[in-house]
């Protein structure tokens, strides 16, 4: 399956698996991946300007792309975490070229207000057991 962005259109993917042949974010689409795995082999970008992946959570599997790619379309502002620009150095992102050969898997790191909470929450189940 190829998704081809529209002027209005979105494509959101909540869970399970995704796999798409190439996802063309070249005419203004939006791709919102709130969960799940969106396996894609290519991925077609025309400018900074047009189209947006919007990163919220799940992973992304990317095929045939180099980290030096990936890291110009979060920098761009093509892909966002969160609705948000940032750069690909923050560490808001594990980039891993191994679990998958032949693939870059790009998951979220939490923040770490959300890893503290969910330690918290954790000795708290424990506490009551």
């Amino acid at each position: 399956m190829n998704y081809w962005g529209t002027s209005n259109g979105s494509f959101d993917i909540y869970g399970g698996t995704a796999s798409i042949g190439n996802l063309a974010m070249d005419a203004g689409g939006t791709t919102t991946l709130y969960g799940g795995t969106l396996i894609t082999n290519a991925v077609t970008i025309a400018s900074a300007t047009q189209g947006l992946f919007d990163f919220r959570g799940g992973e992304w599997r990317i095929g045939g792309t180099d980290l030096g790619a990936l890291g110009y379309w979060v920098n761009s502002g093509i892909v966002k975490v969160n609705g948000q620009t940032i750069d690909i150095s923050d560490g808001t992102l594990s980039v891993d070229a191994q679990t998958n050969p032949g693939y870059l898997t790009v998951t979220l790191i939490p923040e770490p207000a959300t890893l503290l909470m969910l330690g918290l929450g954790g000795l708290l189940l424990k506490k009551r057991g």
